[in-house]
């Protein structure tokens, strides 16, 4: 399958598509949401791109050839990519999540694969990203080329029907197994889809085409051939992009549709700014912090984040006066709460965070350990409370004793294991012990 024609036009396309995510990732921040989160036009070019391999595949499955049980198998592991890619039409055709699903699954939505993994890095969750990296490099990168250059095991594997990749796809084969394992921490395992999704679509378009040429092979000549490949390919690309913008535009079709979508955006503006922050991104963060700030002006937490990006971009008189504002905030909430006979321990914990950032380091440290007492107090109180326990670790962490709040997180785990926020807490004190 040595197309020169076809790997210029598709090694272009791989450029420009790594290109544009690159570009939109480090100038167009917002952009870069809508080409990775979740029912925005890059899953559902993931989502188009699968749904195209698939047809094809079950072309070349019901077609006379040594590949056939291939892409019968192909197509139907593909048939199940596509359907758990859209949780199988639960956010399109808005039907709630099966009971159990709902129990166990780490995102609560009708798929299979988020029984086991999920926003929580969990090392079953890494031993997966490497399996399937591993995978990629070995079918799209070093299989193909050991095909070509005629080493006897791949050819012994080819002969029984183990379709090869053409070799211009090493390049969305790589980078895809490469970006899997998320070493930039900054979303790119969407864009890894995208290439590997892209690079199974171009790899059954051409063995159909393949088919088709030979069936033909009296009609055309060796050149027409290939070119008519890069036709399909690019017409192929041409429709996904059409289709992923169309069904990006119909999750707006309803209010309700509409509210969750612009929820999700918001929420990954908060992500975002964290990651940018990773980076010294400070300006690009305070940006996303105050798309936040504008939509939750009392969250004091966002106010903190926001006092953090001015200090660090040297002002200090703003950065000042947004920690006084989440002071002010919630001491405010914590006379009402008093009124009510009550004590909060986020509350205070978000108050020894302020004035540990303003400076005040005694203020600090009373809030912490009236926080810490409450907590103390509620899991006597509760001791199957997961929110507890969880509340407890906390303040253990606050306080710098990692080694009780991993047991607190551990603990309120065991409590409540579908609570998700829980997990994210242990597995994150974990990964930097």
């Amino acid at each position: 399958m040595d197309r020169r024609d076809t790997a210029l036009f598709v090694s272009l396309l791989f450029v420009a598509v790594v290109t544009l995510y690159g570009v939109l990732a480090i100038c167009f921040p917002i952009a870069y949401l809508w080409a990775t989160y979740e029912d925005m036009v890059g899953e559902w070019a993931q989502f188009w791109f699968f749904a195209t391999a698939l047809l094809f595949s079950f072309r070349l499955a019901c077609v006379r050839s040594p590949y056939r049980w291939y892409f019968a198998l192909l197509a139907a592991s593909l048939f199940y990519v596509t359907g758990e890619e859209i949780s199988w039409g639960q956010r399109i055709f808005s039907f709630a999540t099966p009971a159990l699903l709902q129990a166990h699954n780490l995102q609560h939505e009708a798929n299979l694969h988020n029984l086991v993994t999920g926003p929580v890095a969990t090392p079953l969750k890494r031993a997966i990203e490497y399996g399937m990296a591993l995978g990629m490099v070995v079918y799209g990168v070093v299989y193909p080329w050991v095909v070509r250059w005629r080493w006897s095991p791949a050819l012994w594997f080819n002969r029984r029907g183990v379709a090869s990749p053409p070799c211009f796809l090493w390049p969305f084969f790589f980078t895809g197994a490469v970006l899997e394992l998320d070493p930039l921490h900054f979303n790119e395992a969407e864009l890894a889809e995208v290439l590997i999704s892209s690079a199974l679509a171009f790899m059954a378009i051409a063995y159909w085409h393949d088919h088709r040429s030979r069936l033909r092979q009296g009609e055309v000549t060796e050149g027409r051939s290939h070119r008519g490949l890069t036709a399909w390919i690019g017409t192929a690309t041409a429709a996904v992009v059409l289709l992923a913008v169309a069904s990006t535009s119909a999750s707006y079709a309803t209010p309700a549709a509409r509210a969750r979508v612009d929820n999700r955006i918001y929420n990954g503006f908060e992500k975002f700014a964290g990651r940018y922050e990773r980076y010294g991104r400070w300006q690009t963060a305070a940006t996303l912090y105050a798309r936040v700030h504008d939509r939750e002006p009392k969250r004091c937490s966002i106010l903190r984040k926001l006092a953090t990006c001015q200090s660090r971009l040297g002002d200090e008189q703003t950065a000042q006066r947004y920690l006084v504002e989440a002071i002010t905030l919630d001491l405010t909430r914590i006379a009402k709460k008093r009124e009510q006979g009550q004590e909060s321990v986020s509350t205070n914990l978000s108050l020894a965070r302020s004035y540990r950032q303003l400076g005040n380091n005694a203020s600090a440290e009373i809030h912490l350990r009236r926080a810490r007492a409450v907590a103390e107090q509620r899991v006597a109180r509760q001791p199957e409370s997961g929110s507890a326990t969880y509340w407890l670790g906390q303040c253990h962490e606050l306080a710098g004793d990692r080694v009780a709040a991993l047991h607190s997180y551990r603990h309120a785990m065991e409590l409540s294991p579908s609570v998700v926020e829980y997990q994210k807490a242990y597995y994150r004190l974990a990964a930097d012990s």
